[in-house]
């Protein structure tokens, strides 16, 4: 697969207006410090903190939401030159703040998780762009429900990544029900609609000399078998939420770990 140059081809960041650095969320930290003392979540309850400790608690999360705010910069300007591998660091160092100050499921961690996908999938770290790919697609579904436009585009990135690695029959699931969110969100004839079933048709041509392929393996075993073309299934299988709930859980014991 030829390499990705990310200015190119915008992820979900670009492709639909998502802050990915965080310049508005400088203008909350430094402006409006007190609102972090209760931290909204997707549903739109807020969590507040408790205990003694809560000026304190409530000083290093603006803290370090002013740190992440210039090492985001640095990403996306080194990401602009190409140079994928530092604003890699660069990025994963503003996110693990971001998380720090916000939790890992507040919705304003897409923009950041994005960004850091679409350097990952520049890299061809296909496995690391699924996971943050993913959890985008669970924030947004947590947010805006399971057929908004937003669960679509971050879908059809997860399949991207997925599809990258080799698994095509994953791949499949999630970019058909990115396909039909697009259908009914933007109509058939919207040029994202028709990039993406365009992915999609693709993707069913890889699957289908995978396919060939096996049938010939097993005819030279067994010649009773017979050919097995791909086609769409009307089944939907949803494991980004797995992913993304499990890489919440993961990053939330990582900041467990280090305020301790």
């Amino acid at each position: 697969m030829k390499n990705l140059n990310v200015a190119e081809n915008p992820g979900l960041a670009a492709r639909y207006g998502i802050p990915g650095l965080v310049v508005l969320l400088a203008t909350l930290f430094w402006l409006a410090p007190a609102a972090l003392a209760f931290t909204p979540t997707p549903s739109g309850g807020f969590v507040g903190d408790t205990g003694a400790n809560d000026e304190v608690a409530q000083r290093n999360r603006v803290d370090d939401a002013r740190s992440a705010v210039p090492l985001g910069l640095r990403a996306q300007q080194a990401s602009k030159r190409g140079d994928y591998k530092e604003a890699e660091v660069l990025y994963q160092r503003a996110l693990l703040l971001f998380e720090g100050a916000l939790g890992p499921e507040d919705l304003r961690l897409v923009g950041p998780l994005a960004n850091l996908a679409d350097v990952d999938r520049a890299l061809s770290k296909f496995d690391r762009a699924e996971i943050l790919y993913a959890r985008v697609a669970f924030l947004m579904e947590e947010a805006f429900g399971p057929s908004d436009v937003l669960v679509g585009a971050a879908l059809a990135d997860t399949a991207e990544a997925v599809a990258s690695q080799g698994q095509y029959g994953r791949a499949k699931n999630l970019y058909q029900r990115a396909f039909l969110i697009y259908q009914a969100s933007l109509g058939p004839e919207d040029p994202r609609t028709v990039r993406l079933f365009k992915d999609f048709a693709e993707l069913g041509v890889k699957l289908n000399r995978r396919d060939e392929a096996e049938e010939r393996s097993q005819h030279q075993r067994s010649p009773a078998v017979g050919p097995r073309p791909w086609a769409p299934s009307a089944r939907h299988n949803l494991p980004y939420s797995d992913a993304g709930r499990a890489g919440a859980r993961c990053h939330r014991g990582s900041m467990s770990t280090r305020t301790q």
